[in-house]
Order: C-alpha cells, then structure tokens, then sequence
C-alpha cells in the first residue's frame, strides 16, 4: 500500500493531460474535454486545452431510447455497453485529430457513462452503459469509469458529483453561490462562504430540458426548442403546471436526485394522452416553465440569501427560459460559468477530468453533505491497457 501511495503521489508532480467524456440523460451528444491538470502546493488546478461535441451515432441513439423506454433483451444492453465504449474512442481520436495533442500524449480518460437507470433508494444502485476495460484497450490508454456505484454502496445517492468541482473552482470567501446545471435533468450545487457554518449542499431540483426537448420533438419533430421560440409563442396552462408540481419529488428534502425512471417515458407519454385540448406551444410554454420554477424554487428554498446564480449546461441557450429564471430570480444575478472562466458546455466533462484525476492521486471525490454518503471515498474504477 506504501509503494502504491508514493507511485500515486510521483503521478501528481508533473502535469498530466487528461480526457473528460459526459454523455447525459438529455442525449444531446457526446461532451469530450481535454484538459490539463497539475497539482501546484496542495491545489489542483485545471485548464480546458481543447472541448468537441459529437453526435451520437445513429444506431446508437437509437438504441439508447429503445433501452431507456422499452423492456430489451439482456443482449441489447450488453452490445450497447460495449459499443458505446468504441464510440467513445472515436470521439477520443477526432479529439486529438483536431489538436496537436498526440493520442500517447493522453496520460487518462475518465467517463461518467450513459445512464439508464438510477434507482439510489429503492433497490439502491445506478447502472450507467459504457465499458472503462473496453475503452482502455481500445484507446491503450489509462480509463477511470463506474463514479457513482461507490458512493451508493456507502448509503449515498451517487449524485450528484459536480460539487466537488464546483466547491474548487467557484467558491467564493465571503458571499453565498449557486450552481445551476440544466442538462437533461437540472441540478444545484449551494456553497456557502467560507466563514459560514454551513455544508455544502446539491441535488437534483428536476427536469431540465428532458420534458422540453421529448415534447418538442413529438409536436414539432425538432430535436429542441432552439432559443425558446417554440414556448415563446405559448401561453402557460395552470392546469398542466399543477399536474407535473404535483409530483412528490419537488417537495422532498435533499439529499436527492432522479432522472428519467420519474421524468421519462411515462410521464411524457402521459402528458400527450392528457392535453389533447392543449395547444402544443402553450405545452412547450409550460414545461419550460416546470424547469423555471423547479430550479428557482429550490434556491428560494434552501439559498435565498445567495446572490450570485451561475449557469451552465445545454438549457442555458434557451434564451427564453434563462429570462423567465431571471425574472423568478429577480433579486439575484443569473449568469455562467464562462464569466469564471469556465466553457459552460464543457464544464461537466472538464468536472469528470477533474475527478478522475483525484481517483489517480488517491482523493475522495463525493462530498457526504451532498449524496448522504455515511463518509467520503475514492471513486471510480481504474482500468489499465
């Protein structure tokens, strides 16, 4: 354990060039980030050398949604997880192809994987596709994988793991932030200054753009609401907000977090058979107003004298909803990540680079105040070549 501590601790004295991949629940594409990290007097610092998005093979995403809403075989899943891994090593290939970084240059990839079911209090696991033993034979390179099984194990919820990054990267001494993320589901990271006597604390408010961008794609067959425009032709239907409110998940406390076992298929299919009397813009005006109100009502909640809202994420380029959550919020300055320097479409693949790195220098990554882990733990698999 000695030797393997030290091996772990020569890692960090050099900068190391390290790959983040997320693919999240919204399936908008495949984030791949390049970052260099280097851990200067105790702090690990991070710098994005280059970012691309790719989109999913066809056949892939396909296979994606027919496992996500569909009872498959176990031989669907199984192809899917290894696929998955060698779509990943392309998007790692075109990465380095558009950059002067060599592939033997990479010193690690890290993948969260796509997540197909995330069950932390019922049956109590989390099951994301995407194989780190594929990945890393494939590429010949080092892969860190499987983030959240572990937090899990210990009672947690496995999620979310951002606060970590964020609690590095955005705290601030004396003043109160918020992080918002709006992916396919929405999330928030609360950290206090540094004088306060208080926990971090994050979870899952909601959806964020996954009831949006199902519903956009069955009335309108678009892939998203670009902009907003869609629901800015709408008018919001206090009938159908009180219906999707309704859901219990919005009141419970934190620690907590959700995906589309609750806002997927069911309640997509659900909203369709239930508002044929609905106009289809005034159903894309009011589910962006489910993700408006889901995220500010939860800062009211548990941040109401924070007066800094940093955004990042896909959802962020719906200009209309970044204007509703501003009037929601209008004692507070909603801005993001990229006024801190951070890209706000990389930013969770730059997070998982970030973690990954950790896991390499033997550091815990989840934050037990945020998952309700009984104690914080190194996280991830390592993989070898």
């Amino acid at each position: 354990m000695n030797e393997l501590l030290q091996k772990l601790t020569l890692w960090t004295q050099s900068p190391k060039m390290v790959i983040g991949i997320m693919t999240g629940t919204s399936l908008d594409g495949i984030d791949c980030a390049l970052c260099r990290l280097e851990t200067i007097e105790d702090t690990i610092t991070i710098s994005l050398v280059h970012y691309i998005c790719e989109n999913y093979p066809k056949n892939i995403k396909e296979l994606i949604q027919k496992v996500l809403i569909q009872d498959c075989p176990i031989s669907d899943f199984g192809f899917l997880h290894f696929e998955l891994s060698r779509v990943y090593a392309e998007t790692v290939k075109n990465l380095c192809k558009k950059t002067d970084i060599l592939q033997t240059d990479i010193d690690l990839v890290c993948i969260h994987g796509q997540t197909l079911w995330h069950d932390p209090n019922g049956k109590k696991f989390t099951l994301q596709a995407g194989s780190g033993e594929v990945l890393a034979k494939v590429l010949g390179i080092p892969v860190i994988s499987d983030f959240r099984s572990g937090d899990i194990a210990l009672g947690g919820q496995g999620a979310p793991l951002v606060p970590m990054f964020d609690r590095c990267f955005f705290g601030n001494k004396e003043k109160k932030n918020v992080l918002v993320n709006i992916g396919g589901m929405a999330n928030i990271t609360i950290l206090p200054n540094a004088y306060a006597n208080e926990r971090i604390i994050a979870f899952d408010t909601g959806p964020g753009n996954v009831l949006i961008d199902s519903l956009v794609q069955y009335y309108f067959d678009k892939q998203y609401d670009e902009k907003g425009s869609i629901a800015r032709q709408g008018i919001y239907n206090q009938e159908l907000f009180e219906t999707i409110s309704s859901i219990t998940f919005f009141r419970e406390d934190p620690p907590k977090s959700t995906g589309r076992e609750l806002f997927g298929q069911n309640l997509i299919e659900n909203i369709i058979d239930t508002c044929s009397h609905i106009s289809s813009y005034d159903i894309i005006r009011t589910v962006t107003e489910i993700t408006v109100w889901n995220i500010s009502n939860h800062i009211e909640r548990y941040a109401h004298d924070a007066e800094k809202i940093i955004c990042s994420g896909g959802g962020i380029h719906n200009e209309f909803m970044m204007q509703l959550l501003q009037q929601k919020l209008y004692n507070k300055t909603v801005m993001t990540t990229k006024e801190f320097g951070i890209d706000t479409d990389a930013k969770e693949a730059m997070c998982f680079a970030f973690l990954g790195y950790r896991t390499i220098a033997g550091l815990p990554s989840n934050v037990p105040s945020v998952t309700g882990a009984s104690r914080d733990i190194i996280l991830g698999s390592l993989s070898f070549p």
